[in-house]
């Protein structure tokens, strides 16, 4: 497989570090973020929970730390993010190396049915975890810690012209999917090019352009999407 010149929409600063395992494994990189992060505010917690849950690296970095927590259980979706949960302090971390899914079936499998668990998200999750679990009979709580809102169209401008000569985009969310396809549809381009997705629900909004190609990672990370582009590069460390 040839160098390709890929779009990382991946949010700022780890685009850059998506970008570096892109040129590790011969690629080039274009790093214009899709969305910015933009934190919540949000009370710190009264009362200590039986777990708490993440989904994202975002809702570790924003959410209110408190040291008196560090013991808790605390189940992440992926192992990137369980490494920054560890990093942060917590020392009870497991990881359902998956998705949102494999996520409530580990809470399931390691904490009693009544467990107050502490779901810290986004404003729109692509998941509701907290109603999830409370199906399940647990005390399931959500609390948003940031938004990821669409990056001013100014700063998406270039990109959107270097798209003739563009041989992939990578997409790490679902939001970024429904973004990047109306995006390519109001350019009314036949982009020959092909959309690298962490998950089918990234995928979705971009399976009506038919000129293009999209692809879906075996598992929701980005390893298995750079697996996709012909090489695994250096191990993650972020």
């Amino acid at each position: 497989m040839g160098p390709k010149f890929i779009w990382v929409t991946r949010t700022s600063p780890y685009n850059m570090l998506t970008a570096h395992r892109l040129k590790g494994i011969g690629h080039k990189a274009l790093t214009i973020p899709l969305l910015t992060i933009k934190p919540r505010p949000h009370e710190a917690l009264s009362t200590q929970p039986d777990a708490l849950a993440f989904t994202s690296i975002h809702a570790i970095e924003h959410h209110r730390l408190d040291c008196r927590f560090r013991d808790l259980p605390v189940f992440t979706v992926g192992e990137r993010t369980a490494k920054l949960a560890r990093d942060a302090g917590y020392r009870r971390v497991q990881s359902a190396d998956g998705n949102a899914l494999d996520l409530e079936i580990l809470i399931k499998d390691h904490m009693p049915k009544g467990s107050e668990i502490i779901y810290y998200s986004a404003a729109e999750p692509a998941v509701e975890l907290a109603l999830s679990l409370n199906e399940r009979g647990y005390a399931a709580r959500q609390i948003t810690v940031y938004e990821s809102l669409r990056s001013p169209s100014n700063t998406i401008t270039p990109a959107l012209a270097a798209m003739p000569w563009m041989d992939g985009v990578l997409i790490h969310s679902a939001k970024a999917g429904r973004i990047i396809a109306q995006l390519i549809a109001d350019c009314g381009e036949q982009w020959q090019g092909t959309a690298y997705c962490i998950s089918e629900a990234a995928a979705d909004p971009l399976r009506h352009l038919a000129h293009g190609r999209v692809n879906v990672s075996e598992k929701p990370n980005e390893r298995a999407m750079l697996d996709l582009l012909g090489g695994r590069g250096p191990p993650p460390s972020f």
